[in-house]
């Protein structure tokens, strides 16, 4: 209802600035990325540790209460022992029933916020992308803001900006892409949103 605002550990009004809800410590504690579903009931957050490559989590809140409800390990989408990265984007599905993050390798993994599992995961980096792995910087993987994700308002498919510059649209329901813009000059994509009937 664009009363108030989320700022990762706290709820706050928008004219007054008082703060609305308070989320728990374990919440907001080494929190670098943060979303509000759009029904204003769940928020989540990352639970970073930059220092060490691969220590993260999402933690799942109860926006009334502010107690934290489910931890997402993203560890579970990645083979053991291979290094993973750290979180640079999440993004709840409209209907609020799905949580997807992005990850400074450019990996999406798909969470089910109830009960809190992994759905799926799906690499740029495939025969139906065409990308290729020297089209991907990784040079800044630790700094946060490499890759974007934004849903459709219908929630049918996500896109993803890259920090290579490229943007992919993804099925939701196969994980498959559906079509890649290609950049022509490598650049960083600093904002990604769908228009409200999501042709453009």
């Amino acid at each position: 209802d664009s009363k108030a605002i989320f700022n990762g550990g706290r709820i706050c009004d928008i004219e007054t600035g008082q703060t609305l809800v308070e989320f728990d410590s374990k919440f907001y504690s080494n929190c670098w990325v943060s979303a509000l579903s759009s029904d204003g009931k769940m928020a989540a957050c990352t639970s970073d540790d930059r220092h060490r490559v691969g220590d993260h989590q999402i933690i799942l809140a109860n926006v009334s209460t502010g107690e934290s409800i489910h931890t997402l390990n993203a560890e579970e989408a990645y083979p053991p022992g291979l290094e993973y990265f750290l979180i640079n984007s999440l993004a709840f599905s409209p209907d609020g029933k799905i949580l997807a993050s992005i990850d400074s390798r450019s990996k999406i993994i798909l969470w089910d916020v109830n009960p809190g599992s992994l759905i799926s995961s799906f690499d740029p980096i495939s025969e139906e992308t065409g990308l290729r792995t020297d089209e991907i910087d990784y040079s800044h993987r630790l700094t946060g803001t490499e890759a974007l994700i934004a849903f459709s308002p219908d929630g049918k498919m996500l896109a993803a900006g890259y920090a290579f510059g490229s943007i992919i649209f993804w099925d939701v329901a196969t994980a498959r892409p559906i079509y890649v813009i290609k950049a022509d000059i490598p650049s960083s994509i600093e904002s990604l949103v769908f228009s409200a009937d999501g042709k453009m």
